[in-house]
């Protein structure tokens, strides 16, 4: 199992666009089609730490495209990480506090003991994530 893991830097600091990131991920999973993959979604800015909200559009189009690569392949899932824009869990609504970090970590423990299937219980999703879900299962059935 592979921990897959990109983030604000990726799309802010580095310069890479929502399409560029989401199809390196997918080509990723590709070229290994006997791993299994987990990707943490991206979390949503704080507004102060994203005061135009660019980015969390970025990061709202790099989730939501991954999500629906999940629903076409076994060796690929993504789940819902905590929403660290609380002021409690990111001071600037960017980094983690400790107690964020302890919850990031929970999250992600959580999600691969499930995917391992030690764990009973599904990957955390978003709720409009859960509309897409929906939808795309009605087309398959």
């Amino acid at each position: 199992l592979v921990l897959v893991s990109a983030g604000i830097n990726d799309l802010r600091n580095n310069g890479v666009s929502p399409a560029v990131l989401t199809d390196h991920v997918v080509e990723f999973v590709k070229h290994y089609p006997d791993t299994q993959f987990l990707f943490g979604s991206i979390t949503p800015l704080a507004m102060r730490a994203d005061r135009f909200n660019l980015t969390n559009r970025d990061i709202e189009c790099v989730n939501e495209t991954l999500f629906q690569f999940s629903l076409r392949s076994p060796h690929f899932k993504l789940f819902e990480n905590t929403n660290f824009g609380l002021a409690h869990l990111a001071k600037d609504g960017i980094h983690l506090t400790k107690q964020g970090q302890t919850v990031m970590s929970d999250c992600w423990v959580h999600a691969v003991l499930v995917r391992l299937g030690i764990r009973r219980g599904s990957l955390p999703i978003r709720r409009d994530f859960v509309r897409i879900f929906a939808t795309h299962s009605r087309h398959i059935t």
